[in-house]
């Protein structure tokens, strides 16, 4: 099968055979004396035969820039405060898993001025991020793909396998151009240095914000962001133990519905940990928009101080903190 017949191809007709073909194919290529932007072309070329994506871009994290960016065409997208609450893209950014939204300008999270950066008339979009071989996974880029055409095939888990397989004929290619630019090793050394002076530093206050909401946790992010203070995420009750196990945590935001273990079961945990290890009782502000006597007691016995209740209002939960005093040197 040459290439034309491979390109031709229509994702659902694509044997394996044909993957590997290209997969083989894309690694010889890249192999080849090409510059990064000629690798990058190449790359987001290929993207487009083993999917049913008639875009792809590679997104680039620059985080010494706090940008996103976009090498064929040489644009960037702004990671801030404000960018950050909402969009596809950052969903999968922050969460660190891959994103599929069909017919996006319907979904709640799109927002035309981060998810349609070539400003043309979007059906589906897939993001899938690439990550470094370190165990705390870091994004190094992001492979965004979408579809113009209302008939061509929806994204699906095998877009995304196809992606994560194929990204292994580019990820050396990333990594060896932030090293040349010196980007990776300073950024790590950097992270290094901040977390050692938090984890040492007893005036700044940890707070651990648990909720499998992304947007709920950015949005808490950026209402705590001004003040001098360490925000620290999970996504579920037990990556929120994990992180009470191994940091030094001063207060904790508690999602009561979550996959796997439940608000309450988790503060049950943290509680039991703290009297086992005789450590002082950190305060937990239970959140739940189930508004039930049931689901309150459940987790005021479990050990929450209180039960704040979504949708969240901004000055409450700065009352709320004030009233703890755990931030109460902060110029609130």
């Amino acid at each position: 099968m040459n290439e034309s017949d491979i390109s031709m191809k229509n994702r659902s007709e694509l044997t394996e055979e044909a993957f590997e073909d290209i997969l083989l194919e894309c690694e010889k290529r890249l192999n080849e004396d090409f510059t990064f932007s000629e690798t990058v072309l190449e790359y987001e070329k290929r993207v487009k035969e083993i999917t049913s994506a008639q875009e792809a871009f590679v997104l680039l994290l620059n985080s010494k820039e706090k940008n996103f960016h976009i090498v064929s065409k040489q644009i960037d997208i702004p990671i801030s405060a404000e960018s950050s609450v909402e969009g596809i893209l950052f969903e999968s950014f922050y969460s660190k898993k891959p994103y599929i939204a069909t017919h996006a300008r319907r979904n709640f999270l799109y927002r035309k001025n981060i998810d349609n950066f070539i400003d043309a008339k979007i059906n589906d979009i897939l993001v899938v991020p690439i990550f470094d071989h370190s165990d705390t996974k870091n994004i190094i880029a992001i492979v965004w793909i979408a579809t113009t055409d209302a008939n061509r095939e929806p994204f699906t888990q095998k877009d995304i396998d196809y992606i994560n397989r194929f990204s292994i004929a580019i990820h050396a290619k990333i990594t060896a151009n932030d090293q040349n630019s010196g980007q990776i090793a300073v950024e790590d050394d950097k992270d290094i240095t901040k977390e050692s002076l938090i984890e040492n530093d007893t005036s700044i206050i940890n707070i651990l914000i648990v909720d499998n909401s992304v947007i709920i946790l950015r949005f808490l992010e950026a209402v705590l962001h001004d003040y001098s203070i360490n925000i620290i995420t999970a996504e579920s009750g037990i990556e929120a133990i994990e992180r009470f196990k191994h940091k030094k945590i001063d207060l904790i935001f508690m999602d009561e519905i979550m996959a796997g273990m439940s608000g309450h079961e988790a503060i049950q945990v943290i509680r039991q940990i703290e009297k086992e290890k005789e450590y002082d009782r950190v305060p937990i502000f239970g959140l739940t928009s189930d508004t039930s006597r049931e689901t309150k007691e459940k987790l005021l016995e479990s050990g929450a101080n209180l039960v704040l209740y979504k949708p969240i209002d901004v000055d409450h939960i700065i009352q709320t903190i004030q009233k703890f005093a755990t931030l109460s040197k902060l110029p609130l």
